[in-house]
C-alpha cells in the first residue's frame, strides 16, 4: 500500500473525535458486502487541493435524498385512449451531494476577517440514494467491479462538493458589486498590458506599479485587521495575487484545476 493512499475504512469518524493533523473525517457507510478496504483516498492529492483552497479539514457524511428520474413526453393517443411515450422527455437530475462549511472566524468579526484570512472546513453530505442508483447504472453500462463503481461515484461527489465550497470561500465573499466587477476589469487590463509589454520587449511598468501598490495595500489591510481583531493575523492570511478585493481567483483556479484533473478516490486492484 502506498504511503499516500489510505483506505476510507481507516479514516476517523467525526463522532469519535480527531487529531489536529487529520485532513478528513468520514461518516459515509458503504454496503457491508463491499470490500471497502480496497477503496482508497489519495492523501497527497487531497493535501495539495486543500492547500490551494485554504481548507482546514474535510468531513464527509451522508443523507437519503431524491434520485434522478426521467419523465417521457406523451407522443400520441391510441384508439383505446392509452398514451404512448416518445423518446424525448424531462430529466430531473438529483443532487449527488450537499455542501457547507465552517469558517475559522465567526460572527461579525468573521465577516470582516475571512475576506482575506483564515481557512474553512467543508462538510460534504453525499446523497446515498442517488449514489446507489449511479453505481447500478455504472455496473450495467460498463464492466467494472462494485468497488470500482462505488469509488468512482464517491470521487465525483467529493470533488464536486470541494469545488462548491472553494467557490463560496475564495470568490464568493465580495459583497460590493462595484468592487467585484471593477476589479475584474482592472485585473484583465493589467494582464493584457503586461502581456503586450512582454511581446514588444518593453518594461512592464503597469506590473511594477501594481506590485508597489499591492505592498502598500496589504500593509494597510493587515493594520486594519489587527485593530478590529485585536491581534496580528498575518500568519493566517490567504496570500493571493489579487489582493485589491476578496475574490481570490488565482487560488480558486488552482483548486478547480486540481479537482478536475486529479481523482482523489480510487479502488485498489
Amino acid at each position: 500500500m502506498s504511503k499516500h493512499k489510505t483506505p476510507i475504512t481507516e479514516l476517523p469518524s467525526a463522532g469519535d473525535g480527531f487529531d489536529e493533523d487529520d485532513q478528513m473525517t468520514w461518516d459515509f457507510t458503504l454496503p457491508e458486502s463491499l470490500d471497502a478496504e480496497r477503496i482508497e483516498i489519495n492523501t497527497a492529492r487531497l493535501r495539495r487541493l486543500m492547500s490551494a483552497a485554504a481548507f482546514r479539514r474535510v468531513h464527509v457524511g451522508e443523507y437519503t435524498g431524491e434520485t434522478t428520474t426521467f419523465t417521457p413526453n406523451v407522443n400520441t393517443m391510441n384508439a383505446g385512449g392509452e398514451a404512448t411515450a416518445s423518446l424525448s422527455g424531462q430529466l430531473n437530475e438529483a443532487d449527488t451531494q450537499q455542501s457547507r462549511s465552517f469558517d475559522d472566524f465567526h460572527g461579525k468579526l468573521g465577516q470582516f476577517v475571512m475576506k482575506y484570512h483564515g481557512k474553512t472546513s467543508p462538510v460534504i453530505r453525499m446523497n446515498k440514494s442517488e449514489l446507489v442508483s449511479k453505481v447500478v447504472d455504472e455496473r450495467r453500462n460498463h464492466d467494472v467491479t462494485r468497488e470500482a463503481a462505488w469509488a468512482q461515484q464517491l470521487d465525483l461527489a467529493l470533488r464536486d462538493g470541494l469545488v462548491d465550497v472553494a467557490r463560496s470561500h475564495l470568490v464568493g465573499r465580495e459583497s460590493s458589486l462595484f468592487s467585484r466587477y471593477y476589479m475584474r476589469g482592472y485585473y484583465t487590463y493589467l494582464a493584457a498590458t503586461t502581456g503586450i509589454d512582454a511581446i514588444q520587449g518593453d518594461s512592464p511598468t503597469s506590473l511594477y506599479a501594481y506590485v508597489a501598490m499591492t505592498g502598500c495595500l496589504v500593509t494597510l489591510q493587515e493594520w486594519l485587521t489587527s485593530q478590529v481583531a485585536t491581534e496580528n493575523l498575518v500568519s493566517a492570511r490567504r496570500w493571493s495575487t489579487t489582493p485589491f478585493n476578496s475574490e481570490q481567483w488565482d487560488r480558486y483556479g488552482a483548486t478547480l484545476a486540481l479537482a478536475k484533473t486529479m481523482p482523489l478516490i480510487r479502488a485498489r486492484q
